[in-house]
């Protein structure tokens, strides 16, 4: 301030900078890191959920079949599974008016 110490501001500044570079050095690689992580499960996940959801429909539709029952155009998963169901208690109740 009066001119008595030559010393360059980066040397006053240095106990602050170091600490905060040293920090943002160790942050950065790490936050990047749980980022690309995380878009991987994400991204593992959703290729699980269309495997899980194909696999699924192809069983509905395989169990539809014994049935001799075929997917509506629209038809979800749920409404074939009521229709499934349908018939299978038509089955039963056909079976048990003929143990009588």
């Amino acid at each position: 301030l009066t001119g008595a110490i030559a010393w360059s501001w980066w040397l006053i500044l240095l106990p602050v900078i170091l600490p905060l570079s040293l920090a943002l050095l160790i942050l950065i690689p790490t936050i990047i890191a749980l980022l690309v992580k995380y878009v991987e499960l994400e991204a593992m996940h959703e290729i699980n959920a269309k495997a899980r959801e194909k696999s699924n429909t192809e069983t509905i539709d395989d169990l539809a079949a014994e049935y001799g029952l075929e997917r509506r155009p629209g038809e979800s998963n749920l409404e074939l599974k009521h229709r499934i169901a349908f018939i299978k208690q038509q089955n039963r109740r056909a079976r048990h008016g003929m143990e009588e």
